[in-house]
């Protein structure tokens, strides 16, 4: 989606990737002017270097591995891009790593309360559709502190429709972790 955004709205997009064998899947088909693909052997050493010092853009959406290099990755941007956006952000705050769990999210009719003023002087969580493709949502975290973030999204129009769901999950990198995971707290993905 935030490639398709690049080349229809003509604005640079960076792709940062630890992984060669997915460098190698999507770059060959969307890299272009526009969007350039990094290969990133060290998160540490790209986000400490010189070049993103005075270096401002709109967005910047985190969503790497592993889970600690994306506090990294929100340190080093969270003044100079516009926005930033946090895929599975319920993790950062019920591990301690950023932000504060304030009340448990126990389900979709109950997401507790979490707050984000470490980082952001303004934020708000989304919540996929219902049926979350896991318990636990995952949320995913709109910050700034640059701009107002109570914003209303259309979910429906961002989400894939719920026959799609399954397959997604079913396919990702991290289905077998999350199923192991559920299997040893005695949780079900359904």
């Amino acid at each position: 989606m935030l490639h398709q955004v690049s080349q229809r709205r003509n604005v640079p997009l960076i792709t940062f990737e630890t992984d060669p064998s997915w460098m190698a899947r999507y770059a060959p088909g969307m890299e272009s002017p526009l969007h350039q693909f990094r290969l990133v052997s060290s998160w540490e050493d790209e986000l400490t270097s010189s070049e993103w010092d005075d270096y401002r853009c709109g967005l910047a959406f985190v969503d790497q591995a592993p889970w600690e290099a994306r506090v990294i990755t929100i340190e080093r941007f969270r003044f100079t891009a516009d926005y930033v956006i946090l895929h599975d952000s319920l993790y950062y705050p019920v591990h301690g790593l950023m932000g504060k769990s304030v009340r448990d999210l126990v389900g979709p009719t109950d997401v507790g309360v979490r707050t984000y003023d470490d980082m952001f002087t303004s934020y708000k969580e989304f919540f996929p559709q219902e049926p979350w493709p896991l318990p636990d949502g995952p949320p995913t975290l709109l910050g700034s502190n640059v701009h107002d973030c109570n914003i209303e999204v259309d979910p429906a129009a961002l989400s894939p429709p719920r026959w799609a769901r399954r397959p997604i999950l079913a396919y990702h990198a991290a289905a077998g972790r999350v199923g192991q995971s559920l299997r040893k707290t005695g949780r079900s993905a359904r």
